[in-house]
């Protein structure tokens, strides 16, 4: 169970969206959510953009191909604000 006081602050160095999981990261929690349905030229700096706009973002990054270094289609943003916010808004 989690507590019911805020996290401590955390020190950091068109889509389909699933609900995450919450992790641990240094000291601080995130929601890990699954991008899905991505155009190939979806960079993780438009990841980074898009969900900004929904709470704060520890990270974002788009899964490439090792072979052709093509986007594979989907991706992962660590959200530590607004991962909610952010899925009921998107998942259309």
């Amino acid at each position: 169970a989690r507590a019911s006081a805020p996290p401590a602050p955390c020190r950091a160095g068109p889509s389909d969206f699933y609900g995450g999981r919450d992790t641990a990261a240094e000291g601080c929690f995130v929601k890990k959510l699954y991008v899905g349905n991505l155009a190939f030229g979806t960079t993780s700096d438009d990841l980074l953009a898009l969900c900004g706009q929904y709470g704060e973002v520890a990270s974002a990054q788009v899964v490439m191909d090792r072979e052709t270094g093509r986007s594979r289609g989907f991706g992962f943003v660590e959200m530590r604000t607004g991962g909610d916010e952010a899925i009921a808004a998107l998942n259309l």
